[in-house]
């Protein structure tokens, strides 16, 4: 369901007799209104979840800037016409910024006979590989003067990380669409020249904690969360594993692209049975619902009645 900003509702009603082609003109010159009413509800969303740093990958503001995004539908005849602007976020996790969600165990959550879940050939175990992306290090003043999100900054290498990273010869994607084995069976998204992997245990800026003579990061997965929400419906808490590697290890390159410069990727594998990957819940921001708080102000209404009064005047006097 995607989210709607809820506005209210409010009639301008004209009386008297007109020809039919100023109702045509006054038509048009409302519906003009009404769209202009649709921009500034998308504008003001926009700079509301800007504000709230929500932009963790862009496709949230893109769900409110989308073409489509403001329908305006009209009805009536010569005696009564009225009209209704909408303006929709339809991302993919707009619902879950806006609600937000408790917590649940991420393998109970996916479609396992979905199409492209694969399938070991040796257990029969379902899996699916999942990439995370890793951002090349900028220092504190270039990434604030940037505009980098949040999450950009957190996911950002650590300069050693990132010296290494940086000259690994790239992996490319070859761009011959999905790949299955002689069963059938989806294999891979496409197919790929692999380049190098970052092996980074032991190695210059992993630093390990003299307690266990690991690397730290090899315990940033290891907390329990609370409240998550079994398959069988129950609720319980679930501590999740440390990772069997550190968070950057195993990372590749992809070339640099037209105008920008590389990606950095690791993947991880989560199957049916995994104990980890336990997502904590998070509060929902109710943008949409601030936003309509915002314009709806009886100063704000009384304004927007004035531009649609005015609009059907002008063509029908």
């Amino acid at each position: 369901m995607m989210p709607v900003v809820p506005m209210p509702s409010f009639g301008v009603q004209v009386s008297g007799e007109f020809p039919a082609p100023d109702l045509a003109r006054a038509r048009m010159a409302l519906e003009a209104e009404m769209r202009a009413v649709g921009t500034l509800i998308q504008q003001t969303w926009v700079a509301v979840a800007q504000r709230r740093d929500v932009k963790r990958t862009g496709a949230y503001l893109d769900g409110i800037k989308r073409e489509g995004a403001i329908t305006i539908s009209m009805t009536g005849d010569e005696h009564r016409l009225s009209g209704e602007v909408t303006v929709t976020n339809d991302a993919p996790h707009a619902r879950f910024v806006e609600d937000g969600h408790g917590a649940y165990h991420l393998p109970d959550r996916i479609n396992w006979a979905g199409a492209k879940v694969k399938i070991s050939s040796k257990t029969g175990r379902r899996y699916m590989h999942i990439p995370f992306r890793h951002f090349a290090y900028a220092k504190p003043k270039k990434a604030t003067d940037s505009g980098l999100s949040t999450h950009t900054i957190k996911q950002m290498m650590p300069p050693t990380v990132y010296n290494r990273a940086e000259q690994l010869k790239a992996s490319t994607q070859l761009l011959q669409g999905p790949q299955y084995d002689t069963k059938g069976r989806y294999h891979a998204a496409d197919k790929y020249e692999w380049g190098d992997r970052l092996h980074v245990s032991g190695s210059e800026g992993f630093k390990v904690d003299p307690k266990v003579s690991q690397p730290f990061e090899h315990q940033r997965s290891a907390h329990t969360v609370p409240n998550v929400r079994m398959s069988d419906g129950s609720i319980g808490q679930r501590t999740n594993p440390a990772w069997q590697a550190p968070k950057h290890e195993g990372m590749f390159r992809t070339p640099r692209q037209p105008g920008g410069g590389s990606r950095y990727y690791t993947i991880r594998t989560i199957t049916q049975d995994s104990p980890g990957w336990n997502i904590p819940a998070r509060a929902g921001k109710h943008i949409a619902a601030d936003v309509a708080t915002i314009l709806r102000t009886p100063e704000g209404i009384a304004a927007l009645r004035r531009r649609m009064v005015a609009a059907v005047q002008d063509n029908i006097t």
